[in-house]
């Protein structure tokens, strides 16, 4: 919790390089630690997401979001509609921008 404010601190006050940082450190830690399906790994991944999204790193904006879709049929520990609605979004943008796998 700690380092998630820390990163949205960083954000928030314009330092968006550090708080990518950060934001990677966590969604890696959260994914070895809990596993890739767990709703805490799977809201860092879309924070990720959408902060590669705001500073234009598209192509690696969709490679995550790739791994996100590999992870989605995964058991969560808990209900994420809001995170399930966000990957079933993505899916159709990237099959609409002829990237997607399926």
């Amino acid at each position: 919790a700690a380092a998630t404010a820390l990163a949205d601190h960083l954000e928030a006050s314009g330092k968006l390089g550090e708080s990518e940082s950060y934001n990677w450190q966590i969604l890696e830690a959260r994914e070895v630690a809990l596993g890739p399906g767990h709703e805490q790994s799977l809201s860092s991944l879309k924070t990720m997401a959408v902060q590669l999204q705001c500073s234009g790193c598209l192509a690696e904006r969709d490679t995550l979001l790739r791994h996100a879709l590999k992870n989605k049929n995964l058991p969560l520990t808990s209900n994420v509609p809001d995170l399930s609605t966000y990957l079933d979004s993505v899916t159709t943008l990237l099959q609409a921008l002829g990237k997607g796998e399926g």
